[in-house]
């Protein structure tokens, strides 16, 4: 069966490469790789100021682990000073009640969305690809006056040396035409 449904609906700005260009598939069709969704966070990056990206780690086959952040570009230029904040309301020995209040009532709220724990997960790392494209290109009231109000933080793939392998395989394996059958 072939999915027909766009994933990404909605204005975008212009300014932010499509990830359908960057994979050269539309997004979901196929699995994304670890390469290529790394890829296209680097590219997304450098093409808007709502988009803070952290490479937090290397994996053990010494691929790049990323926490994306997307906000207001008002909170992106902040973000030294809200993490500082975060850090501080971390140890409730060094502040007292009234000092976190104050914090905490000019905080942005925070989503963290992790994906794909396991590399054969696949629909997570492509759900998370398309959410920071959706998140840092959107056009929408609806996003752009939530992201005055949210940081979301998303890790598009936990562990991508097993997606690499996944990917590999599936790409090995794909016929021509699709086949729901598991015994071809």
């Amino acid at each position: 069966l072939d999915y027909k449904a766009q994933m990404l609906q909605g204005e975008y700005n212009t300014a932010l490469t499509h990830p359908d260009d960057i994979l050269g598939f539309p997004i979901g069709q196929r699995v994304a790789t670890p390469a290529q969704i790394t890829e296209s966070i680097n590219i997304w990056k450098n093409q808007t100021d709502r988009i803070h990206v952290l490479e937090y780690a290397r994996s053990h086959e010494g691929r790049p682990l990323h926490a994306v952040f997307i906000s207001s570009p008002e909170n992106i230029a902040k973000m030294d000073e809200i993490l500082a904040n975060l850090k501080s309301l971390s140890d409730p020995r060094g502040i007292n009640n009234s000092d976190a209040q104050g914090i905490i009532d000019t905080l942005p709220a925070i989503a963290w969305m992790a994906y794909s724990i396991h590399g054969n997960e696949t629909s997570g790392a492509d759900a998370a690809l398309t959410s920071i494209y959706h998140y840092g290109a959107s056009t929408d009231p609806e996003v752009t006056n939530m992201l005055d109000d949210m940081i979301i933080v998303i890790d598009p793939i936990m562990n991508p040396d097993g997606r690499a392998r996944f990917a590999k395989s599936l790409e090995q394996y794909r016929g021509t035409a699709p086949n729901v059958d598991d015994q071809s």
